[in-house]
């Protein structure tokens, strides 16, 4: 059993990482209620609308992702009928951009979007993505929907401002993201460094358009900021950063990002290493006070699910801080090359590379890194006793406090799960 999205939906989830745009679905109904869904799941807007807005044409009882509803009869003689029926009353309840989304099988169509949208007069404020990767890897898709946002919103070019960054290849995709933004600007911060944009979480059409002032930008995960950070580059020339070690996700690597972003701009990391010293330092006596009665959590088994980039550097951590075990690890498609290789090279050294030709959905273990929907599923046929949701979240659950698994604060998280969940 895996679960998982593809990059139709992740181009959507792109544009609805933005805080003032809205994606809408050139296509049928029933292609809309599960992207609606995601959306909400992963980027809860506040000030819900009322139930009469809800039921007006094309929201159909759902505030995100409107649709225009084609039927059998538009794919044999045209939807632009129904999208021009639908788009003035979206506009008239979405301010700031609109980007018009084709289902697969409206792209085949044939549809002139965009003189549909010329005629209504909403050119200046609409973006058409055509063609998405629809049997792409979702991070493939987030890119391409980020980087269509980016060419409609145009950011003009700045002079940029010393130790200015924008945080790249974090998505609302990734499991409390919100957290993590926070972690991130919070760390960068005792650096002095200043966070501009977070492209892909949660940022805004304002933030874009001064994302182009940033002296760096720094990509988290190359799987969903890689194109974006090359898009920089080639636009304003931009540098971009990749820390060696990947994500930052444990200790170790949230060290090597720190040194590595501190290097780059020229600025002390004393403060942000202090504090995370400091975290070492709560996290050992508690792992020793933990060890002394149980043994662990040396010696308990992992599996992990996730892209290279997070995928890397979390199981570094936990075999070489923790001394676990991995019984299986499993990389999402499009996972970063240079990634796949570091782990497999370090997997290796131990004689642990058979965990990267095992399923997580199979494998019995103490420990499980997933998607939500996959950790519950294990969770409830007794196949692992903690679980930690790195991406797609669990729509059953509620979480009111931002948490993270990035960063110092996130090690710290990873560390109370397992210690509380063994």
């Amino acid at each position: 059993m895996t679960m998982g999205l593809d990059g139709f939906t992740g181009a959507i989830l792109a544009v609805e990482s933005v805080v003032d745009a809205a994606a809408i679905l050139h296509g049928p109904l029933g292609c809309k209620y599960f992207q609606s869904s995601m959306s909400d799941t992963h980027y809860t807007r506040s000030g819900s609308q009322d139930a009469s807005e809800l039921g007006e044409l094309g929201f159909f009882m759902q505030a995100r992702v409107p649709c225009d509803f084609l039927d059998v009869h538009d794919y044999i003689n045209g939807g632009s009928d129904k999208l021009e029926t639908v788009l003035p009353i979206i506009a008239s309840r979405r301010e700031g951009l609109l980007a018009i989304i084709n289902s697969p099988g409206a792209a085949l169509i044939g549809d002139d979007v965009a003189q549909s949208v010329d005629r209504l007069g909403l050119s200046h404020r609409t973006v058409l993505i055509d063609n998405p990767c629809c049997s792409c890897p979702a991070s493939k898709g987030f890119e391409e929907g980020i980087i269509a946002v980016l060419d409609a919103v145009r950011p003009p070019q700045r002079y940029r401002r010393k130790r200015t960054v924008n945080l790249l290849g974090l998505s609302i995709m990734h499991k409390n993201w919100e957290g993590t933004v926070k972690e991130l600007r919070r760390l960068l911060s005792l650096m002095g460094i200043e966070t501009i944009a977070t492209i892909g979480a949660g940022c805004t059409i304002e933030e874009m358009r001064a994302s182009s002032e940033a002296e760096l930008n720094i990509i988290l995960c190359p799987e969903y900021g890689q194109r974006t950070a090359e898009w920089y580059a080639k636009t304003f020339g931009t540098p971009y950063l990749i820390s060696p070690r990947g994500a930052p996700v444990g200790f170790d690597a949230t060290e090597a990002w720190l040194l590595a972003v501190a290097h780059e701009l020229g600025v002390d990391p004393s403060p942000a290493i202090a504090d995370l010293t400091s975290a070492k330092s709560r996290a050992r006596m508690a792992l020793e006070k933990f060890n002394l009665y149980t043994g662990l959590p040396r010696g308990a088994t992992f599996s992990i699910r996730a892209d290279s980039s997070i995928a890397y550097p979390l199981t570094k951590w936990l075999v070489t801080y923790l001394g676990m075990w991995p019984e299986a690890i499993e990389l999402l498609p499009g996972s970063d090359k240079k990634m796949d290789g570091e782990l497999r090279s370090f997997i290796t050294r131990f004689d642990g590379d058979v965990a990267l030709d095992r399923k997580v959905c199979e494998e019995h273990v103490d420990v499980v890194f997933a998607n939500g929907n996959e950790i519950s599923f294990l969770l409830s046929n007794g196949m692992c006793s903690v679980g930690m949701a790195i991406t797609i979240s669990d729509q059953r659950r509620a979480e009111l406090i931002p948490r993270t698994y990035w960063g110092t604060s996130g090690a710290l998280q990873i560390l109370e799960n397992i210690i509380n969940g063994l």
